[in-house]
């Protein structure tokens, strides 16, 4: 378990003279450099945890220190986590089945993206998260916040299945550039109906008309066919854990999910 949710939520930057006189002798950015590698690389499981850290980097408090050296020793203890691209293309069984040759045509190529619209930073900023599956793996994984203030969950989801259409279109070069054609548009998973019924409509409403036209993307490129976006419960939603802080069991769940795995097994493999 990389950290125990509430505490981890209660984060801040340094409140006091003496924190900060603290905190001088502690290597909090070599620390944070380190791990953010990792979850960069190879972890996506702390990936949430160390976009937190990473945001009070300019001015950590001994809080963030120590919740820091937890996600260290969660680190060190599951050192045996690893990837296997299977090779498989068989598309996730909570898709929609009618997507599922879809997926299959595109090696296995499939998105989920996802926001959480509660509790935003204090620039009302919320956090989303995305994962894109290739061969039966992650490869490529973010946890960020919006750069949109968000009204509703529909347009936190919406914003968050906007830049995920953007990482798509990279995404797709790059596998062009290698060999690997794609047939037809991608596979996204989002688990908000209401953003999904918003992509489809090409008409102005009093729930739209105020979004910002960069967030408009995601209508774009449904409208283009480069994505098709489909409705998954939030249990099968496998960017969950980049939005927010899961509970143990929550958090082993969605790992399970996110890796492919079975709960009961000791490797992620």
């Amino acid at each position: 378990m990389p950290c125990q949710p509430e505490s981890f939520q209660r984060l801040t930057t340094a409140q006091s003279d003496d924190e900060r006189d603290h905190m001088l002798h502690k290597p909090y950015l070599q620390l944070i450099g380190s791990l953010l590698y990792l979850s960069t690389m190879t972890r996506p499981d702390i990936a949430y945890h160390m976009s937190v850290l990473c945001s009070v980097m300019h001015d950590p408090s001994p809080e963030s220190y120590y919740a820091a050296i937890d996600l260290l020793l969660y680190v060190s203890k599951t050192c045996d986590y690893t990837f296997t691209f299977s090779g498989r293309v068989d598309p996730p069984s909570a898709l929609e089945s009618s997507l599922h040759a879809q997926v299959r045509r595109n090696h296995g190529l499939v998105a989920y993206s996802d926001s959480s619209f509660r509790k935003p930073n204090s620039l009302g900023y919320s956090m989303f998260g995305y994962v894109v599956y290739l061969f039966g793996a992650p490869i490529s994984f973010t946890s960020k916040r919006l750069k949109v203030v968000a009204l509703s969950s529909a347009e936190a989801e919406y914003a968050a299945a906007s830049y995920t259409c953007k990482e798509l279109v990279f995404v797709r070069n790059i596998l062009l550039d290698l060999g690997l054609k794609l047939d037809g548009p991608i596979v996204l998973a989002v688990d908000n109906q209401a953003a999904i019924a918003i992509a489809k409509n090409h008409g102005a409403t009093k729930l739209t008309k105020h979004f910002d036209d960069a967030v408009h993307y995601f209508r774009d490129s449904v409208d283009r066919q480069r994505v098709v976006p489909t409705f998954v419960r939030t249990h099968a939603q496998r960017a969950d854990g980049f939005t927010k802080p899961l509970g143990k069991g929550l958090f082993r769940d969605w790992c399970s999910v996110l890796l492919n795995i079975s709960s009961s097994s000791s490797k992620m493999s």
